[in-house]
């Protein structure tokens, strides 16, 4: 077809031809007409936009853009084309470039909302909150009834802490619309995190009335009825939310899904199921973390089944994951990686390398700091941490009867020991922790009424340095003799740190990850869980499975101590009698 020139008619024909082989879906037709076109008149631009049109409907992202930019040397002030540039660059992850590309197609036509709309998500799939945040300012400034910007800002609002912000839009979409299922779902969550639990429950189920499969509101409730201490109905909730996506999943399976939400929820009932015990389900809807973009999964490309049924006599890598106390956590589940490993290499932080070495010396176990650049053929099996659990399940050990590892205290570190005339307690009462810190935390002043009445000397365990709030606060306690030990960095010396509890005769903490150490070590320990705790300490304050020397202790109220710090009190006392009878 290439060997003649093509005249009008016969150009209108091919087109229409290619425009019929698209409608119908046989792409490949559509794409060899117009090529011939290309043929004969290289630069035609409606050829150039349908070949570009047809390319990206096969997925051919980079070809499309090929073809899109040829038409931008014909016509750049044309802002579709820079926005369909913008789309495609977007898809094969050239980030940067599709930004120029929307900015073009803004700077062209300063009102054409859909490119506004699609920098925005491109800032959102960056990672680039402050950009995003402009240009849904910008949108909600060129359209005043622009539902989906004021529901997206509000989100980032909520997301960044500010829920009275976020509140303010909300309002001023409800307003537009009151029936928009996703916005009465973000007042609930405003609403949640101002500990309104009512009426964030309002808006909450006035969403699912709207929208019945709409999974989000659903997961909102689970959250509250968790935090308000009704773990079966929470469980109710979460379980619900799963099927609805699994059921969404089925009617979109020929669209992408953005996860994010279904992980949540999935994340939530995992929690919610191994609270209550149910580890084997839970455990395996804890997989779902790898599902993020920032997962080991998706760093190193893994196959999330390679690690089902393992081999005998097998090289493991156990790769790094999640923070200092879940890594002590998970390591009660290594002894029987042991038995089927024929080589074993485990990524730790590396503050506690010292330590495990040490527990681990009669044992062949390499300790790496940090998980490797890339994954070579050197191992048979790479698994991540949190996900050993799971492998135990599979072989049918039973979660209730594994042990803590019991972490070896250096014998060379040496601490000078405190006056003894008094029993001598290790404290701690603050926690950094994103998602669990705020609640878990006390006041260093409220912390300290659990010695009430009560002579001892304290040595501080909490590490950060002291507020000029809380060295004030120790002046008002003449019972207590305090000991700083200043010179140990606790939150960088983590060995120093268990030598430094090694010589108290109780350690009294919050959630964090002092409960863990002492635990691990084996040192009587009270834990002042909030009344929704993490979910790894269950739901009996008799759970000893985590770790035998603890003693847990949990909150009744939300965000209120006072009653649990006088059981901790007079425990306190009772202990002492008895000590002091001995």
């Amino acid at each position: 077809m290439s060997d003649f020139k093509l005249n009008q008619i016969n150009l209108d024909l091919l087109f229409k031809e290619a425009e019929n082989f698209f409608s119908e879906g046989n792409f490949d037709g559509s794409e060899k007409i117009l090529q011939s076109i290309l043929d004969n008149y290289p630069n035609h631009p409606d050829a150039l936009n349908n070949i570009a049109t047809v390319l990206f409907a096969q997925n051919k992202k980079s070809e499309s853009v090929v073809f899109l930019k040829k038409l931008l040397l014909q016509d750049s002030e044309n802002y579709l084309i820079h926005y369909r540039c913008a789309i495609a660059l977007a898809e094969l992850d050239r980030l940067e470039d599709a930004i120029f590309h929307c900015k073009e197609a803004i700077k062209i036509n300063p009102e054409y909302l859909e490119a506004y709309e699609h920098l925005a998500n491109i800032y959102e799939f960056d990672g680039k909150k402050n950009e995003q945040k402009e240009i849904y300012k910008k949108i909600i400034a060129l359209d005043k009834s622009h539902e989906a910007a004021y529901l997206n800002l509000a989100n980032l609002y909520l997301n960044e802490g500010k829920y009275f912000d976020a509140i303010i839009l909300l309002n001023e979409i409800n307003n537009l619309n009151p029936n928009l299922p996703a916005v009465q779902c973000s007042f609930g969550r405003a609403y949640y995190h101002l500990d309104k639990f009512e009426e964030a429950k309002k808006h909450l189920h006035l969403s699912c009335k709207l929208n019945q499969l709409y999974s989000n509101p659903i997961y909102m409730l689970g959250i509250i009825y968790e935090a308000e201490g009704h773990f079966e109905k929470a469980t109710t909730h979460f379980w619900k939310a799963v099927k609805n996506d699994e059921l969404k999943l089925n009617q979109e399976k020929n669209t992408r899904f953005k996860s994010e939400d279904t992980n949540n929820h999935r994340l939530a009932l995992a929690s919610s199921l191994i609270r209550k015990g149910n580890y084997l389900q839970g455990f395996n809807f804890y997989e779902s973390r790898l599902n993020i973009k920032t997962s080991i999964l998706n760093i190193y490309n893994l196959d999330p089944d390679s690690w089902e049924n393992i081999k005998p006599n097998s090289s493991i890598m156990i790769l790094k994951e999640q923070g200092i106390a879940d890594q002590i956590y998970y390591s009660r589940y290594i002894d029987y990686i042991l038995k089927i490993s024929s080589k074993l290499t485990i990524c730790l932080d590396e503050r506690l390398i010292p330590i495990f070495k040490r527990t681990y010396k009669d044992k062949k176990i390499n300790f790496l700091n940090s998980n490797p650049d890339n994954i070579n053929s050197e191992f048979d099996y790479f698994i991540p941490l949190a996900s050993l659990p799971k492998i135990n399940l599979k072989n049918e050990i039973n979660l209730n009867e594994i042990r803590p590892t019991n972490l070896i205290v250096s014998d060379e570190i040496v601490i000078s020991q405190p006056f003894k005339s008094s029993p001598v307690f290790g404290i701690s009462w603050r926690s950094k922790s994103i998602m669990m810190g705020e609640r878990s935390s006390i006041k260093l002043e409220e912390f300290l009424e659990i010695f009430e009445d009560i002579h001892i000397t304290i040595i501080n365990l909490q590490y950060g340095e002291l507020t000029k709030d809380e060295i004030s606060t120790l002046t008002k306690f003449k019972n207590i003799t305090f000991l700083d030990y200043s010179e140990i960095d606790k939150f960088q010396e983590i060995d120093k740190l268990i030598s430094l509890m090694h010589i108290c005769d109780y350690v009294v903490t919050i959630d964090n990850i002092t409960a863990h150490l002492a635990g691990s070590i084996g040192i009587p320990c009270c834990v002042l869980l909030p009344k929704t705790a993490d979910f790894r300490w269950g739901l009996s304050s008799k759970n000893k499975r985590l770790y035998p020397s603890l003693k847990l202790f949990r909150n009744k109220r939300f965000d209120d101590w006072t009653d649990l710090i006088k059981d901790i009190n007079q425990y306190i006392k009772n202990l002492n009698k008895v000590r002091d009878s001995v």
